[in-house]
């Protein structure tokens, strides 16, 4: 039966999407499993208007709050050596940062 949940939430997203023409990323989708996201994962993911969306998602079982997730975004993720080779030199983002809780289950 649906219904509305009523658990706190167990993981937080996090994304960006990057315009499209500004970055050198080929493939259509990418998971990476790097250290600081596991249990979680990040992914870049390419759109029809050749966009491409920059996330990281943390599951429950991880050591990430919240609040390190803006930091760990900046300092981990973008200078991840696969990420940078990715976005390449010129690269602009659509937008800022967008975080939100996950409920799993």
């Amino acid at each position: 039966k649906l219904g509305i949940v009523k658990t706190p939430p167990q993981g937080i997203a996090c994304r960006r999407y990057v315009k499209g023409g500004t970055h050198n990323f080929k493939a259509d989708g990418v998971l990476l499993y790097p250290e600081y996201t596991l249990p979680g994962y990040a992914a870049l993911f390419r759109h029809y208007d050749d966009s491409i969306d920059l996330g990281a998602y943390f599951l429950p079982g991880g050591n990430v709050k919240e609040e390190d997730v803006a930091d760990i975004y900046e300092k981990k993720l973008m200078t991840d050596p696969f990420v940078s080779r990715a976005l390449g030199p010129n690269f602009e983002f659509a937008e800022r940062l967008k975080v939100a809780s996950l409920r799993l289950g």
